[in-house]
């Protein structure tokens, strides 16, 4: 019996950084990712059934603290 994956989204501007944790986590376990390069992208796309938010810090079109932000007041 297996249990439901854990469902994780990555936004981070750089894609080697993506690539590397979402084959960490593929790797280390029962995990389904989303990867996005795009803070913006990511704010029109993620949605409540994620279970675990990564997020960078920097990037051009938007921080990551301020994803947070809106993440939290939309869920």
């Amino acid at each position: 019996m297996s249990s439901n994956p854990i469902k994780v989204a990555i936004v981070d501007d750089e894609q080697d950084i993506l690539e590397m944790i979402e084959k960490f986590l593929k790797r280390g376990g029962n995990f389904e990712v989303t990867s996005f390069t795009n803070p913006l992208n990511a704010l029109s796309t993620i949605s409540d059934r994620y279970d675990v938010v990564l997020l960078d810090i920097m990037m051009p079109q938007m921080n990551g603290l301020d994803v947070l932000k809106e993440l939290r007041a939309k869920y």
